[in-house]
């Protein structure tokens, strides 16, 4: 594929987290995504709980740039996490972004935040009203899984400051016919904003990108189409 795209989205940093299990399977996991069109991946593990586990993500995050440049991959990667957010966890979270115990997206003012799949509107109007009052833009992580957030309802999160990311596969893999028909209503709607993969491991949900995008490219215009694959992330967070 000639596109190149960027992955939001992506478990890769080996051993922090229940994405990649050594440095061969992360390596493995960016030659997939390579050959698929992906030119840039956001490392976003989950986050850690304590300052050791910080510090050892950003241990992995460096010697695994380290092994990308040492093979000549043609790829960059940038630092990031996904944090699984409550309402009433919020405050705490946040006092964590600001010390960066949980990195930023490519140490922008993006998060990538998850809610659980039964989040209800009100507490996620609450905690992206509190994000954005902090000053910082929260990105809803694979929205499309979040059943209880309508399409009106990501419409008003969009409209508070929110973003949105969708996993590439949801589009045309998806098993579960309604999580891919949501995806593809959001998608529709014009409410994504990225793509991603939430890779994890080789033989547990891989990189799948590749179809996704063709589904964009094929679905939607050229200009949205692009905003998706990797305008809104080279803007928004990469500052290009």
């Amino acid at each position: 594929m000639d596109e190149r795209v960027i992955d939001l989205h992506m478990h890769v940093v080996p051993k922090v987290d229940d994405g990649a299990r050594s440095m061969e399977e992360a390596i493995e996991m960016i030659k997939s995504s390579i050959s698929q069109g992906v030119g840039e991946i956001f490392c976003t593990s989950h986050n850690g709980y304590t300052k050791e586990q910080s510090l050892e993500y950003f241990k992995q995050f460096e010697a695994l740039s380290e092994r990308v440049k040492n093979e000549n991959l043609n790829v960059r990667l940038h630092q990031g996490c996904e944090i699984l957010t409550e309402e009433s966890e919020i405050d705490d979270i946040l006092y964590c972004v600001d010390k960066g115990y949980f990195p930023t997206l490519g140490n922008s003012k993006c998060i990538l935040l998850e809610f659980y799949t039964d989040v209800m509107p009100s507490e996620a109007t609450n905690v992206v009203r509190k994000v954005v009052e902090r000053g910082y833009v929260p990105i809803i992580a694979h929205m499309e899984r979040n059943y209880n957030l309508s399409e009106f309802m990501v419409g008003i999160l969009v409209e508070m400051g929110a973003l949105v990311q969708i996993n590439a596969y949801s589009l045309e893999e998806e098993t579960s016919e309604s999580r891919r028909e949501r995806a593809r209503k959001i998608l529709h709607k014009g409410y994504v904003h990225f793509l991603g993969t939430d890779a994890h491991q080789l033989t547990h949900r891989p990189p799948r990108m590749e179809k996704g995008v063709r589904y964009v490219l094929d679905s939607v215009s050229e200009d949205y189409a692009k905003k998706v694959m990797f305008e809104n992330a080279e803007r928004l967070i990469l500052n290009r």
